[in-house]
């Protein structure tokens, strides 16, 4: 768990993910292009533990805008979580984010999504999706 300003972001179901997170540096990749849905539905889903290996150092952490802190606040919401299913070719190319548990936030799940579209994996043995829960406290 890492402190930042006033919130505690955590990474559930991926601890490993988390730590090298944490390294926060910001870096913005090219331009995401999600393949077809079709394409990596039948890619090997594995532990988050695995993708976590492969993900590069120094990602960036996965917190929502300034714009959807202050509508979490408005809401009285402290904490929310999202599901995403993340997709990564043999190459380390991210292949897919969705959101296939909402946080009922749309601008929650966007700003995440977005974040963890930048994010860049080292080569594998094969295709390989997982599931990774981002599980958000604001402390105001």
């Amino acid at each position: 768990m890492v402190a930042m300003s006033c919130l505690r972001p955590t990474v559930s179901a991926l601890p490993t993910l988390a730590c090298v997170a944490a390294l926060a540096l910001t870096a913005c990749g090219p331009t995401f292009h999600p393949r077809p849905a079709a394409e990596v539905a039948t890619w090997r889903e594995v532990d988050p533990n695995v993708l976590a290996a492969r993900l590069h150092e120094r990602q960036p952490m996965p917190v929502p805008s300034d714009a959807t802190k202050s509508e979490l606040t408005a809401a009285a919401t402290r904490r929310v979580k999202v599901a995403l299913r993340l997709c990564v070719d043999h190459a380390g190319e991210l292949a897919r984010v969705d959101v296939v548990e909402s946080s009922k936030f749309p601008s929650f799940d966007r700003d995440i999504s977005q974040v963890v579209e930048r994010w860049r994996f080292r080569a594998g043995d094969d295709d390989q999706c997982t599931r990774l829960v981002i599980d958000y406290t604001q402390h105001h």
